[in-house]
């Protein structure tokens, strides 16, 4: 785990995001108190993260693996197009 501050963060954003790339996780700091946390990610992780993060997209993954929702073709059916 790395440490650094804002500033040097953004003046060597390069060295941290490949660090975070490697597997090494990065907490930011300013005025010495954490303000974000960095670490690298896969595409499986990704996916996982952002449908932890916000619930609202698995229930609507859930609705359309359960067919819950409507095709294109049956919405212009319902509004008569």
């Amino acid at each position: 785990m790395k440490f650094t501050n804002f500033s040097e963060f953004k003046d060597d954003i390069d060295k941290f995001l490949s660090l975070a790339k490697k597997g090494e996780d990065v907490i930011i700091t300013k005025a010495g108190k954490p303000i974000l946390s960095m670490a690298g990610i896969n595409k499986e992780d990704a996916e996982d993260y952002i449908l932890a993060k916000h619930y609202k997209l698995d229930k609507k993954a859930k609705n359309v693996q359960d067919g819950k929702v409507l095709s294109h073709k049956q919405v212009k059916k319902r509004l008569g197009l």
